[in-house]
């Protein structure tokens, strides 16, 4: 596959990361890089090129966002709101992945801009394959671009 595409994936939880980590391994094609956040402020600092990240500041935006919605410090939702009210970094695709698959939170989500909303499955084989089947479905949606 040409193009392929740039993730940051934030998620306060260790192990989801490692998990995240080693399923961008197996898919290559489609992602060439993958950064992490362990919360929302560290991700606004991150895209926004701010402290420790000012001198490691990407020369492009990332091509994917994916979003814990439950954690410490700054919430997914408002992870959200403030990228999409910043105007450098509101047309990043972020796509929720929550544990919740509460109609409430699925439907805020969105109404705040989400570009799409995963309910985390419950065991790690069946979370490595969400992971895969995310970036090979985003890589191809922007490949037709």
């Amino acid at each position: 596959m040409n193009n392929p595409i740039s993730i940051v994936f934030v998620d306060d939880n260790p192990t989801e990361r490692m998990l995240f980590e080693d399923a961008m391994l197996a898919s290559r094609e489609y992602v060439n890089d993958v950064k992490f956040s362990s919360d929302g402020v560290e991700l606004l600092h991150l895209l926004r090129c701010e402290g420790k990240h000012e001198m490691s500041c990407p020369l492009h935006l990332p091509d994917l966002v994916v979003l814990d919605l439950n954690m410490p410090t700054m919430t997914g939702f408002e992870v959200l709101q403030e990228i999409r009210k910043d105007e450098k970094l509101k047309t990043i695709p972020v796509v929720v992945l929550s544990a919740s698959d509460d109609a409430a939170d699925i439907k805020r989500c969105y109404a705040l801009g989400a570009s799409g909303y995963i309910v985390k499955p419950g065991n790690h084989e069946d979370l490595k394959t969400a992971f895969l089947q995310l970036t090979s479905y985003w890589a191809t949606l922007m490949r037709s671009h």
